[in-house]
């Protein structure tokens, strides 16, 4: 077992380093299909230190573009992690910032076109909470203008001296 180790700086204080363990992501496929989250101590907090160190050191490497990817590499349950989000403020506190990491690492990718904007921007309202808010008050102004919007009749003369005939009139039409 080899346990990843890394140095982060200790609370309060500027040149002291304190050694974390982060949490293993060799757990086996048959225990997380059992759903055995007997291996997961979120009540200790050393326990939730391994967890928030661990979920951003992965939302720091390039190929973390999906929060379900976190989970899937670490054997967590999707269910048993909202959970752990409703009951602990400090995990909710580190998956915010995350899900806002990988937010911006898709927004860059798309913008840098690494990735497909469509694709990109599908689901972006999960990771950026502005992004919603945003996405619905441009709704909001498409919906007016399309309320809004009138049939618009543009009256056009013949040039002088010419013999085209003058287009018909609104009333002509109806």
């Amino acid at each position: 077992m080899n346990k990843k180790r890394t140095k982060l700086p200790k609370e309060n204080t500027t040149n002291n380093t304190v050694e974390v363990l982060m949490l293993q992501s060799g757990r086996s496929i048959v225990s997380a299909a059992k759903n055995d989250v007997s291996m997961f101590f979120p009540d200790k907090d050393s326990w939730r230190n391994r967890l928030k160190y661990t979920m951003i050191d992965w939302a720091e490497r390039d190929t973390s573009l999906d929060i379900y990817s976190f989970y899937q590499e670490y054997r967590i349950p999707r269910q048993t992690f909202y959970d752990w989000i409703t009951n602990y403020p400090d995990i909710k506190a580190v998956h915010q910032e995350v899900m806002l990491t990988i937010g911006c690492r898709k927004r860059l990718g798309a913008l840098m076109r690494k990735f497909d904007k469509d694709v990109a921007f599908k689901d972006m309202y999960k990771y950026d909470p502005e992004w919603k808010e945003i996405d619905h008050h441009l709704q909001t102004i498409k919906n007016d203008l399309i309320r809004n919007q009138q049939d618009v009749f543009i009256k056009m003369y013949a040039a002088p001296n010419t013999d085209v005939p003058e287009l018909p009139t609104r009333k002509d039409i109806e």
